[in-house]
């Protein structure tokens, strides 16, 4: 599961979008905020692809526990 606390926002306030980097059972995810809610891409051989799009952090976090291990 991934803990609200590991995540480290960057970017915050400076109208780029912030965004949060982590590892999680061993790939590499970013979330990063747009204006449609909460993009998520995943690390898939060294290219970041978008794999999903959320409303909220919360749902973002809870796709990536329950699909993790389906996603290619």
């Amino acid at each position: 599961m991934i803990a609200p606390a590991l995540l480290d926002w960057h970017d915050v306030g400076t109208g780029h979008g912030a965004y949060a980097m982590f590892n999680h059972d061993g790939e590499s995810y970013t979330f990063r905020i747009v204006a449609a809610g909460v993009d998520i891409y995943r690390d898939i051989e060294g290219d970041e692809c978008r794999i999903a799009q959320t409303d909220t952090v919360a749902e973002a976090r809870a796709f990536i526990n329950l699909y993790a291990g389906q996603l290619i």
